[in-house]
């Protein structure tokens, strides 16, 4: 009987296979036990499972790898420099800055998940931050301030505009760090002459 741990790994090796043999699969999905399945890591739990069901087992192949690559996927954000990567808490989704544009992808196939905060963002952003559930993303730019992010739909939360943070009237100062609280309720900003600015989280 397969146990939840058999089942998790059967799954992280399905989204191997498909984002590694999807050309292969998309073409002709019908012959995918011939086509792809025998240079499968004979290792993966996949292969083990599924290869004693071919009919005949008249295509072996030798020389294959016993485990998957480490690298999973090859993704492209744009032309340019890749400024900046953060994870969400979770694991399951990750942002990346580059040429102008505020991508988020989906950290388990890398498809991209929102392209819409690419339209929207029309200023540069030096970090980010994940509340832990996932559900909203804080860009940060030294010069220009802070910025509220619905994963969602990929639009800055209502009511909450650009802002430029300042420790008094007439101080300016960069932000060098941001974090989310655990809760998601609030986040604060630190800045590099010694202040730090406690924002609302969730509805900006």
């Amino acid at each position: 009987k397969p146990t939840p741990s058999d089942l998790r790994q059967l799954l992280s090796d399905g989204l191997r296979f498909i984002s590694k043999f999807y050309e292969i699969i998309e073409r002709s999905a019908l012959h995918t036990y011939y086509s792809a399945l025998p240079f499968t890591p004979a290792d993966s739990l996949l292969y083990r499972r599924y290869i004693v069901e071919t009919l005949h087992r008249d295509c072996n192949v030798s020389g294959t790898p016993n485990q998957w690559d480490a690298l999973i996927a090859n993704l492209r954000h744009g032309n340019g420099v890749v400024d900046n990567i953060q994870f969400s808490l979770d694991s399951t989704m990750f942002v990346s800055w580059s040429d102008g544009m505020l991508k988020v992808w989906d950290a388990v196939t890398g498809a991209p998940i929102s392209t819409e905060l690419v339209t929207d963002l029309d200023w540069g952003s030096d970090g980010f931050a994940f509340s832990r559930d996932g559900s909203r993303i804080v860009s940060w730019q030294k010069e220009s301030g802070v910025k509220l992010w619905d994963c969602a739909d990929g639009q800055p939360t209502d009511g909450f505009p650009k802002r430029r943070i300042a420790a008094h009237r007439h101080h300016r100062c960069h932000i060098v760090t941001l974090a989310f609280s655990p809760d998601g309720r609030q986040f604060a900003s630190g800045s590099n002459d010694g202040t730090i600015n406690l924002w609302d989280g969730e509805n900006g």
